[in-house]
């Protein structure tokens, strides 16, 4: 059991640097966070929130494609959207792109501009 905690610790401390970037700028925050397919599938997730969302200075979700991640941010309007990417080590915090809607994080990366 020890060994699996200090596996996760290592995640969760990438996790707490960007959340308490976020925490320290003005105003609520959304991040959608991007996995593989091959890491959506592991037991460590980035993605847990408050159990109310709508007071919650950080709102974590799931890249859930381009219309579903509009549909987020669109709700949480007026929040500053982030993507991380979470296979990235470490993960990095970019702002989520305006007109994201017209493509996903997957098909990003697998454009030349992407690269």
């Amino acid at each position: 059991m020890a060994g699996r905690w200090r596996w996760q610790s290592f995640q969760n401390r990438d996790r707490a640097e960007i959340l308490s970037r976020l925490r320290s700028r003005p105003g609520g925050q959304i991040v959608i966070v991007h996995y593989s397919v091959d890491r959506r599938i592991s037991n460590f997730c980035r993605v847990y929130n408050r159990a109310d969302l709508n007071s919650a200075k950080v709102v974590w979700a799931h890249d859930l494609g381009p219309a579903e991640n509009q549909e987020l941010v669109d709700y949480f309007k007026g929040r500053h959207a982030w993507l991380v990417d979470a296979d990235d080590p470490p993960p990095k915090l970019e702002p989520y792109p305006e007109g994201a809607s017209s493509d996903s994080a997957a098909e990003r990366q697998a454009s030349p501009q992407g690269q």
